[in-house]
């Protein structure tokens, strides 16, 4: 959706420049514009700043309306392997046990200052402090 109303309003001369504003008799008359949907069809309609908003609506559509099976086929054509989701086991330790003794020190620092000076604002539990 966002990609649809910002070419819209990208294209739309109105919004963009005072150049184009039709005048109106009263304020119960109908808006003129010559903003249409036909533009998309015209060179007007793929004019920067509102081509880039359009060609990825198009990409996007396309990507959606192709069922899974030729999107994965498609990503072993183009990347030249099959993307399957895994779960990555790489045996890494948790985050407190995995920093180095001045970063520690430095954690556990700002945690007691901000309790002490900040009238006991936390960044970490009472668990998470324990553990650090």
């Amino acid at each position: 959706m966002y990609l649809a109303f910002g070419y819209w309003m990208c294209s739309n001369k109105q919004l963009l420049s005072n150049d184009y504003l039709k005048p109106v008799e009263t304020t119960e008359s109908t808006l003129i514009s010559t903003h249409t949907i036909m533009s998309v069809f015209s060179a007007e309609g793929w004019t920067a700043p509102s081509w880039p908003f359009l060609l990825f609506f198009w990409i996007y559509v396309f990507y959606i309306a192709i069922p899974t099976k030729f999107k994965k086929q498609y990503f072993e054509i183009y990347f030249g392997k099959n993307i399957e989701i895994s779960d990555l086991d790489e045996d890494l330790d948790n985050y407190w046990a995995s920093l180095d003794e001045n970063d520690r020190k430095w954690s556990i620092g700002e945690e007691k200052n901000n309790r002490k000076i900040l009238s006991g604002f936390k960044t970490l539990t009472d668990y998470q402090f324990y553990r650090l």
